[in-house]
């Protein structure tokens, strides 16, 4: 036998260990595929009866709380926007007349923190 029959052999075991490697191939990605979709598919099913039980849950038990607290919450928040608006106006409307209160409350809480001796007269430290 020469080298070319013994290639020519060869060249057929090439060929089908080539087609049982695509076959291999092919049926290693059908596998793949298949396993995804089902992993896919078993989430899907577990999250929709993880929702519906929480939707039983909710529904039975937490619905109405829930709905009375959201309730109060929105007029609660209403309600201090309009007593901080009003507030604010107020504030503004008066707004000299608190600066002067506070200036005098200021002078007021100044003298308790202040020594006057009875030597130097209280005028020098008024200054």
């Amino acid at each position: 036998m020469t080298t070319f029959h013994i290639l020519s052999h060869v060249d057929t075991f090439i060929t089908a260990a080539l087609r049982i490697y695509a076959l291999g191939g092919e049926l290693f990605s059908i596998t793949a595929i298949l396993l995804c979709v089902n992993f896919l598919s078993n989430c899907i099913k577990n999250t929709y009866e993880a929702g519906y039980a929480f939707g039983k849950f909710y529904r039975n038990h937490l619905h109405r709380p829930l709905k009375w607290l959201v309730v109060h919450l929105i007029t609660l928040i209403i309600l201090l926007t309009q007593l901080a608006w009003e507030g604010a106006v107020v504030i503004y409307n008066n707004r000299e007349e608190i600066r002067a209160a506070i200036h005098k409350a200021w002078k007021t809480f100044e003298r308790a923190f202040i020594y006057e001796s009875s030597t130097i007269p209280s005028a020098m430290w008024s200054k």
